[in-house]
């Protein structure tokens, strides 16, 4: 790295990224992964991406793949400042119940609601079942993975306030909670909306309840958790505080594996419970790591940030090696990383990668 405050040229960034990622691993704890399990890392990492992967999980029936997408516009209310997308991954299964709720300017709120009103509109995906095709022993589902992803949609001039990015750590539902709530969350990030028209996201981490290993039903409706699983509660979130104007893009996105008599088009599933796991402990270590570094920036004086500015394009190279284990939000949350920071890096990578390199 350069001396000083001299921005790093182009020999150092490649050589010192180069460097954290081929760091010496302990081959010892090397797990071999499958070709399900690395497509079903990297779905969790990136939902909308183009794989539709089964979850290497539980009794590998075969299964028809779907992804499930909504997509639309939000604000935040005129007199608060304050809106949200809000996501129940599990409900994204029916294309006639509500699985996505976001406000636009007419909301007056401040707490999480899955009840349409006034300013609050609430959508369902484009999934080829109704909710009444999860009788019991007809169609039957389970989540593979999610994700909310937003876009800043407005002037550079407007572009303030911050997003506040959360993932219940056990699924349950975030109705009723507040800004001050949610950011008493371990796991919860706080970031400023980017610009040049990029996302921010957060993703689904896999199962945390023996439900979401099973296939579910739900009669009548979806939503009622009739024979369903916690992964329909309302439990991802992106919670946007900003300008009075503030508008972005929205889209939620969610892999299913499907059964039963009406279900037509199913492949062979697979079965590596050992590299499932793997790779969901690997990513979550990962992206704790990347979160508490975005505590550390958030915490970082403007001084500080004016000063690091011009590692900007040193760990754009490096944290293009990171962003392999980490989940898709988290390259956001860092602008820069300090020398400390690059040390925490090269750590986190080196833990991870006996469990991910597979999927590269």
């Amino acid at each position: 790295m350069s001396k000083g405050n001299k921005p790093a040229n182009k020999k150092e960034v490649k050589a010192l990224s180069h460097r954290v990622a081929t760091a010496p691993l302990d081959v010892s704890q090397t797990v071999q992964v499958s070709n399900c399990a690395k497509d079903y890392g990297n779905s969790l990492m990136a939902p909308w991406g183009p794989a539709a992967p089964c979850l290497p999980m539980g009794f590998p029936l075969p299964s028809r793949k779907m992804k499930c997408f909504s997509r639309g516009t939000a604000g935040v209310g005129s007199s608060s400042a304050l809106g949200y997308v809000l996501l129940a991954p599990g409900v994204m299964a029916a294309n006639d119940a509500n699985s996505v709720w976001y406000t636009t300017s007419a909301w007056t709120g401040s707490v999480l609601s899955a009840t349409p009103t006034t300013g609050l509109l609430g959508v369902a995906s484009n999934s080829d079942y109704a909710s009444a095709s999860f009788a019991a022993d007809q169609a039957q589902y389970r989540l593979v993975s999610a994700g909310i992803r937003v876009k800043y949609r407005g002037t550079e001039l407007n572009r303030g306030g911050s997003y506040c990015i959360m993932e219940h750590p056990d699924h349950q539902s975030l109705v009723g909670d507040s800004l001050s709530v949610l950011l008493s969350y371990d796991n919860c990030t706080r970031t400023r909306p980017p610009g040049d028209d990029e996302w921010i996201s957060v993703v689904y981490s896999g199962p945390k309840n023996p439900s979401e290993l099973e296939y579910a039903y739900d009669t009548g409706n979806i939503s009622a958790h009739v024979g369903g699983t916690v992964a329909n509660n309302p439990c991802m979130v992106i919670f946007l505080e900003g300008q009075a104007d503030m508008t972005v893009d929205w889209e939620c996105w969610a892999n299913f594996e499907f059964i039963g008599s009406p279900v037509r088009g199913r492949t062979i599933s697979h079965y590596d419970p050992v590299g499932a796991f793997s790779v969901s402990s690997a990513l979550d270590a990962a992206t704790s790591f990347a979160s508490d570094l975005g505590r550390k920036f958030a915490a970082s004086t403007p001084e500080d940030r004016g000063k690091n500015r011009h590692h900007k394009s040193f760990v754009g190279n490096v944290w293009a090696h990171a962003r392999k284990f980490i989940a898709d939000q988290s390259s956001k949350v860092v602008p820069f990383l300090k020398k400390e920071g690059l040390a925490m890096a090269s750590q986190a990578l080196k833990k991870s990668a006996p469990l991910l390199l597979e999927m590269i």
